[in-house]
């Protein structure tokens, strides 16, 4: 079976949207279907329009040439261009199966191009994206932006074979909308578990940082607001003890902000900014991190939807704690880790310490962590897609 899937944006760009497709289409190679990618006209850094990853071929249909910028307007000429250059990717491959990824502009093409050639379509939602532009600052909630995009994702739900979401918070907000919950399938996030080994520290980041002999928290992934970073760094301010270190690895949006308020706070010395670093250093920083926090805010769209990092966290054995946000209780089940209220510093803080003086609790919740993300296997969750794709074509 070939399945063309049509992405926003995908690898060399690495980003938590990336790594999960990377994830579902090298899985499904593995297993014998046949997947072919296209990317969107803002997919960046373009150096062929046709490229080979991993034994994957990935098209890029390029960037629009249009001068338009009038809201709605200017993302129906790019629906409309990457629909055409579907089409071409469709004929010249002889697609059985689309597998279109969220946000709404790469379904409505790809829904568009499957009509057109009587082709069973998959949808794929991990974020609405009315509410990834609320928490971005892009739109307000409610607002007619808002409204119409929600309108639109909606109707497309209403039109596509299937839909697939990664967590409950999803599915259940598409009901509400009076999508029937038999069309709905859920694939949670998933990790190659082979990826993420348990390690001993990296000396010569330990060396690097002055980390000898201090317990080190951490956070790693995309600086968006909504993540809660800026927690971090005032938990730090409130924590009077040289031997406990903050380790903050990424960037994104709140990078600058993240930045001076270190610096506001006075508390450069204890909390180390690294920025964005190369991939293959990734393992380096997560073994040097005892404690992992996930503070991400209370707002609709981490109620939604689920991280990440957290299953790497969890594979790596490693210590973990996050707010109390639905996305993340979903995905990190209590057993598996300490919870605190979202936004409560104080509250956070208990829980750091808590987690530092009951060694046989954070050993238990350790090993059920561990436990728990050996069923988030690509290996295992790959099989759902099969299933899926199967009673597309057949029915």
């Amino acid at each position: 079976m070939k399945i063309l899937h049509v992405l926003d944006v995908s690898i060399p760009r690495l980003k938590g949207y990336t790594i999960r497709s990377q994830g579902i289409i090298e899985s499904q190679a593995r297993i014998g279907l046949n997947p072919v990618v296209i990317t969107s006209p803002r997919q960046e850094n373009l150096t062929a329009s046709r490229e080979i990853i991993n034994g994957i071929v990935y098209y890029r249909c390029g960037s629009i040439s249009s001068r338009i910028k009038v809201p709605f307007l200017s993302e129906l000429l790019e629906i409309k261009f990457f629909s055409r250059e579907i089409e071409k990717v469709i004929k010249k491959e002889k697609i059985d199966l689309l597998h279109a990824h969220s946000p709404v502009l790469c379904g409505m093409a790809a829904s568009m191009a499957a009509k057109k050639y009587s082709l069973p379509i998959v949808y794929e939602i991990r974020a609405f994206w009315e509410d990834a532009a609320v928490s971005s600052g892009k739109c307000k909630y409610n607002s007619l932006r808002y409204k119409i995009t929600r309108g639109l994702e909606t109707r497309l739900c209403k039109k596509v074979n299937k839909i697939i979401t990664i967590c409950n918070g999803l599915k259940n907000d598409l009901i509400d909308r009076g999508i029937k919950k038999e069309k709905i399938e859920i694939v949670p996030n998933g990790i190659f578990l082979e990826s993420f080994k348990e390690r001993t520290k990296s000396k010569e980041l330990l060396q690097k940082y002055q980390l000898d002999g201090c317990v080190v928290l951490g956070f790693i992934g995309s600086f968006f607001r909504f993540e809660g970073v800026s927690l971090l760094v005032k938990l730090m301010a409130q924590i009077n003890d040289s031997s406990i270190k903050m380790v903050l690895v990424g960037d994104g949006e709140e990078y600058e902000n993240i930045k001076r308020y270190i610096k506001d706070l006075g508390v450069e010395k204890h909390v180390i900014l690294t920025g964005r670093i190369p991939h293959d250093a990734i393992m380096d920083y997560y073994s040097i991190i005892d404690i992992f926090i996930y503070p991400r805010l209370n707002e609709r769209i981490t109620e939604l939807t689920t991280p990440l990092k957290p299953l790497e966290t969890m594979a790596m054995k490693k210590n973990i704690i996050i707010s109390d946000v639905g996305g993340l209780k979903e995905l990190v089940p209590e057993i598996c880790g300490q919870i605190f209220i979202a936004g409560d510093v104080e509250d956070l803080k208990k829980k750091v310490e808590k987690n530092l003086f009951e060694e046989e609790r954070r050993k238990n919740q350790v090993a059920n962590a561990y436990e728990f993300v050996q069923k988030r296997d690509w290996k295992k969750l790959v099989e759902r897609y099969s299933e899926i794709y199967n009673y597309e074509i057949t029915f």
